[in-house]
Order: structure tokens, then C-alpha cells, then sequence
């Protein structure tokens, strides 16, 4: 296993991402990229790199990059889990938006049609 392995794995222990899957989804990057990444099998491309950096945002990035430091920027607390999962939250987040406006969309159209008691 590299060095940027290993952290990629430390990184996804600390999130609780278990399987390469979760990893993919979580940051965009392909099942068989992820998997690559977490067996040790290829080195992350400085782009990919980027794209972990953005999603695990509370990363230290000469941590990510080097190996030197602490996990963590300074200013995180340890075991935060909280972090959205990347293009999927983003994709959640619109499709809520959607359902939002089609549900009032129905509920006008809805109303458009009731039965008017005054005639």
C-alpha cells in the first residue's frame, strides 16, 4: 500500500466511509478510481486530489498531500461526521427543490379546480 493510500483510508475511517462505493459517491469519483485509491493500486491524480480535499473538507492539506502534520486543520474537532457527500448531497438538494415546486404547483392546480360552492 503507498503513502496517499493509507491516508486516503485514514480519511475514510474517519468519516465512516466503508466501501470503495461509498467513497465514489461521496466524492464523484469513479467505483473502480475509488477502489484503486483505498487497495493502494494507483496513486490519486493531483485533480482527484483536489476533488477529496473539497469533499473531506476538514482535512489538513499538507497532511493529504505530504503526510507531515495532523489529519485535521487545527481548527476541527476530531470524529466530526457530519460532512455532505459531495455531487450526491448536491443532487438531493435540487431534487427537494423540485419536489417543492411541483408539490405547490399541485396544490394550486388543485385549487383551481375545486368545485365553486357559489354556483
Amino acid at each position: 500500500m503507498n503513502e496517499f493510500s493509507e491516508r486516503i483510508n485514514q480519511i475514510a475511517e474517519h468519516y465512516g466511509v466503508k466501501r470503495p462505493a461509498d467513497l465514489a459517491k461521496r466524492t464523484g469519483l469513479s467505483h473502480q478510481t475509488a477502489s484503486n485509491y483505498l487497495g493502494g493500486n494507483r496513486i490519486p491524480s493531483v485533480d482527484s486530489l483536489k476533488v477529496i480535499k473539497q469533499v473531506f473538507d476538514k482535512i489538513n492539506g499538507d497532511w493529504l498531500l505530504t503526510g507531515e502534520g495532523e489529519m485535521l486543520k487545527a481548527d476541527q474537532e476530531p470524529a466530526v461526521e457530519s460532512q455532505p457527500p459531495g455531487k450526491l448531497y448536491e443532487i438531493i438538494l435540487k431534487q427537494q427543490e423540485t419536489i417543492a415546486k411541483l408539490t405547490d404547483r399541485l396544490l394550486k392546480l388543485t385549487e383551481d379546480f375545486k368545485p365553486n360552492k357559489d354556483h
